[in-house]
């Protein structure tokens, strides 16, 4: 049974399809497939809500299996490809690279037993550089080929016990290996995604490698007797030999250099303090995640409302009544539907500064608090999946808001949470009895549109300070809640009269635009039916004056040299304390210009002999189409390389001298050749690096690659790809100063606002005015059907 639009015999539009085993697809459809954002549903648990093409997953998704499995990431026909995370039911979790379903790439793979490994996958094993560290703090980091130790290495044994993290579990295992399994076994969807035509579970992730932290020699030469590799397994585990109990010192003053062949351990010999900084300089932490995040706060909009700030006591009664109003919501039943009732709902109450039996008491003077429709917008809120509790902390949580300087010519006062998220703006009288009215069209829209353009209403209050004015508030999603530097912000409305920015700094408008914008494969005919139906409702509701902000992120190069973003994901990832060898900020091993950055090449190992051996026979290769390009990039990879083994072999000659044999300057080059090649591969995974990475440009940048906007999405932590929100796009120059100019790679973010002006008398008389003094076609305050249609084909010209 299907339930939805159709175009020329065939589903197509928003539609909900049944079939009869009671499998259900409701989502976005085009030429009778599932094509666009859906949700597949099957009898026995599987779920699948995120892109779609041609009936197969495509793009950012999320699958949860019949038997608890979880994958979220990018899909390429059907499979899990690109970046993605992979949870098991007993909480092991894979994230990183996938190719062919298989995890293949770049990944971090975490056991609940706490042992975890970083590093190179191909095809399901391990195969290239790696770190395994156990849950007491040991580690083991070197190169892996076909899922076994090959090459150099170094172990480092635990730390004091009075200096390990408090997180780390107090026991290593016991077991000869993991005793969890690793491979899913999901079951096939009753209804087999599309009806049994495609998809079904084929995408399941294949087998992992099963892990082989290294023993001693001793301990190595007694597995390779009991059976080779898999004596050398059984014993990794079991904490055998001397070198992995940790009486040899403490971490940081020795390690152990190990030499393996196809997983049979050649030699072993110990490094000294001395020779590690003679080789790496002082060891030093990274950046910890605090620092990061204060140099990122020191980039952040507005102004702090401290105690003290003109803005303090308003501050404090509406996080203390959004408190109360929010919480209460909450906890009451969730109607079926929303009626009449829930649109004309309001909520007051006294705020005494001493308290009463419903409010707590607080510092500030009071007020009474008023919350409008509570029910209705908390249904608008789960419609946008904005969690009560994370609403709360974002908005009223232990840190203050931000004041914004005002924009526009309204006088609103506008606030940030502390997360970016919300907007908090006040507003007049008339706004807010528009909202009102508008609220229960506006409800209905976004649940039918889940991509609408038009700004998101999340809450709409009220304050009355004690012999003070009353101030409205309205709760609004920040189109631009990122980490990502906005260079460039536009506010768009298709009229010329007046349109250039105020001053410098200022953000920029009609006559000030010199790009367009393309965007990826299958995005610009929904964007232009997104356009039509949000302006066909303001339209009805006789709104105008309304505007697109758009905001544009370059990723050039440029961008990233002189300081690395820094994500919330990041910061996570950023958690796990002191990485082995690792080097000191700013010395020798500081990041090497962003060779790979630059021209977006996998920096892959290419020998573990180290400096000077033969170029890789294969460097892949993501993000560019000019083979000259590639060439230049890989030719400035392997000159930093070379620089920096010469700065480091005289580095060491001039701290050791005679005293350091051929052989152990042999190891110390190659454990610098690997660290460098560690941190190359690190930096791959990084935000960072997928917003440098070029998109395949030909024609439209495709959808679906590793620097498009559902690998954006993903790695900036967005759980879907929404129209409007971290969208790859090239920026295409115009004007004759810009002629000639190539085109650039951006990130773009845009949405409507100021949708809360009513084509009243007041707009009639301005219309009036202005067009005795100038074309009537160039002036804002229009009749709302011209404004629609005029903002409309605007857009065509900046988005083509």
């Amino acid at each position: 049974m299907y339930e939805g639009g159709w175009k020329a015999g065939a589903k197509h539009g928003l539609g909900t399809y049944t079939w009869p085993n009671g499998a259900t697809y409701s989502g976005e459809w085009q030429a009778g497939c599932m094509h666009g954002v859906g949700t597949f549903e099957s009898p026995d648990g599987t779920t699948y809500q995120g892109g779609w093409a041609k009936d197969l997953k495509q793009g950012l998704g999320r699958k949860v299996y019949a038997n608890g499995d979880v994958y979220s990431g990018l899909w390429v026909a059907g499979k899990c490809d690109g970046p993605g995370r992979y949870r098991w039911r007993n909480s092991n979790e894979y994230n990183g690279e996938w190719r062919g379903g298989c995890m293949h790439g770049q990944g971090t793979l975490r056991w609940n037993t706490g042992d975890r490994y970083d590093g190179e996958f191909c095809e399901g094993e391990e195969d290239g550089v790696g770190i395994f560290t156990w849950a007491d703090g040991s580690t083991y980091e070197s190169f892996w080929r076909g899922g076994r130790r090959h090459g150099l290495g170094v172990y480092r044994p635990p730390p004091p016990p009075e200096s390990r993290r408090a997180s780390a579990p107090p026991e290593r295992h016991a077991s000869p290996s993991p005793a969890v399994e690793l491979v899913p076994q999901p079951e096939r969807g009753s209804g087999g995604e599309g009806g049994g035509q495609r998809g079904g579970d084929t995408d399941a992730p294949q087998p992992t490698p099963s892990l082989s932290p290294a023993g001693s020699l001793a301990h190595m030469a007694a597995g390779e007797a009991g059976g080779g590799e898999a004596g050398s397994r059984a014993g990794a585990h079991s904490g055998g030999g001397p070198a992995e109990r940790g009486d040899r010192g403490e971490r940081g003053d020795r390690v152990w250099v190990r030499e393996y062949e196809d997983g049979r351990l050649l030699r072993e010999d110990e490094l000294g303090a001395e020779e590690l900084e003679a080789a790496f300089g002082p060891l030093s932490s990274r950046v910890s995640r605090h620092s990061r995040r204060r140099r990122r706060a020191a980039n952040r909009q507005g102004e702090t409302i401290y105690k003290g700030h003109r803005s303090y006591d308003l501050m404090l009664s509406l996080q203390l009544g959004m408190r109360h109003s929010v919480g209460d919501v909450a906890a009451a039943a969730n109607p079926q539907r929303l009626t009449p009732e829930h649109f004309a709902e309001k909520i007051a109450l006294n705020f005494p500064r001493d308290g009463s039996a419903a409010t707590p008491p607080h510092p500030g003077t009071d007020f009474l608090w008023k919350d409008y429709c509570p029910r209705a917008f908390r249904q608008l809120r789960r419609t946008f999946s904005i969690d009560a509790a994370q609403y709360l902390q974002s908005i009223c949580g232990d840190q203050a808001l931000r004041e914004l300087p005002s924009p526009g010519k309204s006088g609103s006062v506008f606030f940030l949470s502390h997360d970016d998220k919300y907007i908090i703006k006040t507003v007049r009288k008339g706004e807010v009895k528009l909202l009102l009215e508008l609220l229960p069209r506006y409800t209905a829209h976004v649940l039918k549109h889940p991509h609408t353009l038009l700004i998101k209403f999340f809450g709409l209050y009220r304050v009355t300070p004690a012999n003070g004015a009353k101030v409205r508030f309205v709760v609004m999603n920040n189109l631009f809640p990122t980490s990502l530097p906005v260079q460039r912000q536009y506010d768009l409305k298709g009229s010329t009269l007046g349109r250039t920015a105020a001053g410098r700094g200022a953000v920029l408008k009609d006559l000030d635009l010199d790009l367009t914008i393309r965007l990826e494969d299958g995005w610009h005919d929904k964007l232009f039916a997104q356009l039509a139906a949000d302006c066909a409702l303001l339209e009805e509701l006789r709104v105008m004056d309304y505007s697109l902000l758009l905001g544009v992120h370059s990723r050039s190069a440029e961008g990233y040299t002189s300081a690395e973003l820094v994500t919330d994901r990041e910061d996570d990832e950023c958690d796990g304390g002191d990485k082995p060898l690792a080097a000191a900020a700013g010395g020798v091993w500081a990041p090497i210009g962003r060779p790979s950055v630059e021209a977006g090449v996998r920096l892959r190992r290419s020998s573990t002999e180290g400096p000077g051996a033969a170029s890789p026979a294969r460097s892949p290769v993501r993000g560019t189409s000019a083979i000259g390009d590639l060439d230049a990039a890989w030719a400035r990879v392997q000159a930093a390389r070379a620089a920096e083994a010469e700065a480091v072999r005289e580095r060491i000659a001039a701290a050791l001298g005679t005293r350091v044999s051929d052989r152990k300057l042999g190891d110390l080059m190659r454990l610098a050749y690997f660290q460098m090649l560690g941190r190359e591969a690190r930096a791959w995974r990084s935000p960072t690096a997928i917003l440098a990475r070029r998109p395949l440009r030909e024609g439209r940048p495709g959808g679906g690659v590793m620097a498009g906007t559902d690998a954006l999405s993903h790695q900036l932590g967005l759980a879907r790809v929404r129209l409007g929100m971290n969208m790859a796009a090239t920026a295409l120059p115009v004007g004759e100063a810009d002629a000639g100019a190539p085109p650039e790679d951006v990130v773009v973010y845009f949405g409507i606002i100021d949708v809360l002006q009513e084509y009243n008398m007041s707009k009639r008389l301005e219309h009036g005015f202005k067009a005795l003094l100038a074309d009537a076609r160039t002036i804002s305050a229009v009749d709302p059907r011209q404004y629609s249609r005029r903002f409309q084909e605007f857009m065509r010209s900046v988005f083509v």
